[in-house]
Order: C-alpha cells, then structure tokens, then sequence
C-alpha cells in the first residue's frame, strides 16, 4: 500500500492540483477586470447586417454575415456598408479571411491592404484584418474587397465586428476560450504523459513506457494545432506565417504518434498502422516541398489530408473492432468506443467543411476530440492501475521470497545473490562482512524452551535493524546473522558495532533473559585486496567470529561452547 501511494496517488494529486491550478488561472483570467481594458462586450458591435454587393447596377443584399457567396474562382468579392456614426474613438473594424486577400475603401481612399500585392493573404490561412476608423470617417461608406485563390474557402465571408482594440482583443479571446482552454488541458496533460514515460525509463515498473511517449505527443500537437487554429497568437506577435505553419504541419503530424499508440494496444492490423503512420510522414514532407517551392496552394492539396485521415480512423475502427467482436478482447471496447465517437465528429466535420462552407464546424471536432482523448485517458488509466496493482503483488511476493518472516530481515536466499553480486564485482569497491552468532541457543532452547530461543533470535534481529541498514542484513542461518556493508573506515565499522553493543545491553535491561552475541568481522580495502574473493573475506570474519566466542567463554567460565563447525560455507545453495 506504501508503494502504491508512492507511485500512483501522489503524481495523481500532483497532476490535478496542476490541471485545477490552470483551470483557476484561466477562469480568473475571464472575469477579472481591469480600469485599461474592460472585460465585458458593451464595446465591441457586431456589423453583420446592412452589407450589399453590386450585381450590373443593382444592389443585393446579403441577408447577415456570416455568409458564403457563390462566386467563380480568383474572383473578387466587393461588399458594402455605411460606417455607423456611434463609434467610439479609436475603433477599429476586425475582418477574418481566410485564404484570402482583402482591400479596404473608405469613400474612394484606400485605407487598407493585405495580401493582394504578394498573395500573402492567400497563403496563411485565417487572419484578423484590423481596420482602422478614425472620427471624420464614421458614417461613410466601407467597401470590401475579398479575393481568394481557394475553391475551398473563396465563398466564405465571416462575421464583422467594431470597436477598440483592446475590446476586440478580449471579444477575439472569449470567442476561443473553448479553444484555448482545451489546448492547455490537453498539452499539461501530454506533458505529464511524456514526463511519466521518462518516470517509467529511470524505474523498473513494468508498464508500456512507449504508449506514453507516444499518447503524450499525440495531446501536445492536438494542442498545439486547435491553438494555431485560432487568431489568439495574432495578438501576441508571433507572425502569421509561423502560426499558419504550425496549424498545417502539427495538423500531418497528431496522426502519426496516435497510430502508433493505437498500433502498440492493438493485436491485429499493425503493418497497416505502421504503412498510414509513413504515409503521413511522406505527406508531411511533400506539403513542405510544395510550400518552400510554391508549387500548389496547400488548400488545393488539403482533401488529400483529409483523405488520410479517414482512412486511418476507418482502420482503427475496423481493428478495433475485429479485437472486439471477432476475437473477444475486452481491451478494445474502450478504444472502439472513443473511435467511433471521434470518428463521427470528424465525418460531421468534413462534410460541413466541404459542403456546408458557411458554419464553422470546428467547434463539433473540437468535441468529438475532447470525448476521444478523455476516453482513451480513462483506458490508459485503468490499464496502468491494473498493471500497476499486478507490479505490487509480484514486488510484495518477491519481498517475502527473500524475506526472513521469523525476523524481518533478508532470508538466505537473498544473502546467496548479494554474495554472488560481490564476488562478481570483486576488486571495484571496498566491503566489509560482520557475522554475529547467538551465544548458547542450543542450551537455552533445551532448557528454556524454544519460545525463549525464538525471542533471543528476534532480539539480536531487533538490535542489527536499529544498528545497520536492513537490507544490507541477513539471516543466513538458526542463530547466525549477516552484515553486508561497503565500507572499509575502521572507526565507521567500531562506531556500528558498538551501537550494537549498546543495543544488546539495552534489550538485557529490558527482558528477563539475557541475549549475548558473539560476532566477527573482514575488511576487504578496494586499494589493497588481501582476500580472493568474497568467499574467503566471508570465512575471516565468521574465523574471527568464532575466535571472539573462545574468547568470551573462556573468560566467563560459564558455558562450554556447543561442539560446532568453525567454518560455515557461505557459497551460495
């Protein structure tokens, strides 16, 4: 239970506290209100409605923005409207394009230009186009003119608002809050994905570090393509081009690691995930080319994406499913499900997109992934409990194979691999073997009985605990006991063996019969090796541990020493 807290409920509370931490920062973020720049919308009005375009002579009216108007391709689309006069000083009109250049007349001056000398506004996607109206131009007349490259987005004209900047700013910032509340979710927790399968590389827990990794990215580059998506970064000086790039090429990317994780869980159709993972790389690189070149507008090449796309969830559903109904793998239902609900919003999502230009359906993707990545983190995080549950169970009963249950310490098993592991390593490091031996077990447990024998085992175990540490100590025998310490200071090992002196004497105080040890020592110095091997160090300190007992018996003339071997074979059973 110790180790389970360890591992699992204090990074859990950590990564919450983390995740809640953010929720607050952002949620003070949205209602906190400042005397520069008001929080609230009572600045920002929306102009969609009043807007005509020339048809010949006649005016047609567009009913409200946002709108598609069905135009021929690389045409331009000219609309109009009258500047309202209660305006505010330093407005400011914000327009989003997309794939789209635009001009700005106020009367017949040309206020405003993006894209349509160096076909800017026709390469990088969405934009926020800020226009600025100064006092004697409020109640005159403001043409647009859009011009798009894109059969995709060409139609498209988004919805229009007026006001200060910083209003517009915070109004922009409301509008993708959804957007910019999941990129921060999702990319903290691919964070901790990433670190925990760096956590799994140091220590030896037997989970799948790899599905980590690779989950891990698949939330940081969702992350990152829904926040390039939106026109948040506009506002920050990161250049158009730079946030284009990133909703284009972490859009290829998010795939590839997805496929992968899918691929490391799924037991059938491998081959095909890994043949998808490459032909998004290589799909990856071409849309680099044709970008750096100039070769084809990456929108003209953008079905080909989505085309990919599909496949690989139609892939996944399939394997997922085979695992699922076919063969009876219970550990597909959750992927199966999160799957077919991405795989819905997605199939919305596209089809919106391409036959229904005019709503914004990014928001339905958006939810669908949102469901997908809290599904498959539920399936993550249940199969880590069980595999880490199974971990515990095999660490507890491998503790207990090398545990002396009678006493607490290492058993002989354990001893017979730490003394394997020395010998191995013989010569690299300095070690020193103490061996303590209970005085006159074999009388006292025929005298007193085995119980008092069992408690004079279980005192001298007491006082080699409080004196060293236990997993450097082993009970290799009835009454014989091993200290396994690298070191080789004299005054280190004579400052231990008289706190366990002082221990002894301690107990002796406290129970009714009297506990008397015997030990014996070898030091083995790194810088100058008088012994073979561990063996022979092994056989000096229990020869010096049987000295000391003559010793003591001779000089107490009260016990004869039990007929014993001098020598115990240390080698491992």
């Amino acid at each position: 239970m110790k180790m389970f807290c360890k591992q699992i409920i204090s990074p859990l509370c950590f990564c919450i506290t983390i995740i809640i931490s953010l929720i607050a920062v952002i949620y003070i973020f949205c209602i906190f209100d400042t005397n520069c720049v008001p929080l609230n919308n009572n600045h920002v009005t929306e102009l969609n409605d009043g807007w005509y375009y020339l048809n010949g002579t006649q005016k047609v009216y567009i009913k409200t923005l946002p709108r598609s108007i069905d135009v021929n391709e690389k045409s331009v689309i000219s609309i109009t409207n009258t500047i309202p006069e209660d305006l505010s000083n330093d407005s400011v009109m914000c327009v989003k394009t997309k794939y789209q250049a635009i001009q700005a007349f106020i009367g017949d001056e040309l206020v405003y230009d993006f894209g349509t000398e160096n076909e800017l506004g026709l390469k990088y996607g969405s934009v926020l186009n800020l226009i600025n109206i100064s006092e004697s131009q409020k109640g005159q007349n403001i043409t647009l003119n859009i011009l798009s490259s894109s059969s995709l987005w060409g139609k498209s004209l988004s919805k229009i608002v007026l006001g200060d900047k910083g209003s517009i700013l915070i109004y922009i910032l409301r509008e993708n809050i959804g957007s910019i509340l999941f990129s921060v979710l999702v990319f903290t927790l691919g964070l901790i994905f990433i670190l925990f399968s760096i956590y799994l590389t140091i220590r030896p827990v037997r989970l799948n570090r790899n599905s980590y990794l690779f989950f891990g990215i698949f939330l940081i580059l969702s992350a990152i393509w829904t926040i390039s998506d939106t026109n948040v970064f506009q506002f920050f000086n990161i250049s158009i081009k730079a946030r284009y790039l990133m909703s284009v090429f972490s859009f290829l990317l998010f795939p590839i690691p997805l496929l992968l994780y899918i691929k490391g869980i799924c037991s059938r159709g491998r081959k095909i995930f890994n043949i998808l993972s490459s032909l998004f790389a290589v799909w990856l690189v071409v849309n680099l080319i044709c970008y750096v070149f100039n070769i084809v507008q990456l929108t003209d090449i953008l079905f080909i994406s989505h085309i990919l796309l599909v496949l690989s969830i139609i892939s996944v559903l399939y394997f997922s499913a085979l695992d699922k109904f076919k063969y009876h793998s219970n550990n597909m239902n959750i992927i199966f499900m999160g799957t077919s609900i991405f795989s819905i919003s997605s199939f919305i999502n596209l089809l919106q997109r391409y036959f229904s230009l005019v709503k914004d359906s990014s928001h339905v993707f958006r939810i669908g992934m949102v469901v997908f990545i809290l599904i498959l983190c539920f399936d993550i995080f249940k199969k880590s409990l069980g595999l880490l549950n199974t971990n515990m169970e095999v660490s507890i009963y491998k503790q207990l194979a090398y545990t002396d249950v009678a006493t607490g310490l290492r058993n002989r098993a354990a001893y017979d691999i730490s003394i394997k592991e020395l010998n191995y390593h013989w010569g690299k490091s300095s070690v020193c073997i103490i061996i303590f031996d209970v005085d006159n077990l074999k009388i006292n447990n025929d005298t007193l009985g085995h119980l008092v024998g069992d408690e004079l085992i279980r005192g001298v175990a007491q006082c080699i605990k409080e004196t060293f540490i236990i997993n450097d100590s082993y009970r290799i025998g009835g009454d014989e006991f091993a200290v396994l310490i690298k070191e080789d200071k004299e005054e280190v090992i004579n400052s231990l063996l008289q706190t366990f002196n002082n221990c002894v004497d301690k107990y002796n105080s406290s129970h009714e019969h009297v506990l008397s040890v015997s030990w014996g020592r070898a030091i083995a110095v790194k810088s100058n090796l008088k012994f073979n091997d561990v063996y022979d160090l092994f056989n000096s300190a229990d020869m010096d541990m049987y000295s000391n007992k003559v010793r003591k018996n001779k000089k107490t003339s009260l016990v004869t020493p039990c007929a014993e071997s001098t020598e115990v074979d240390s080698r491992p059973k």
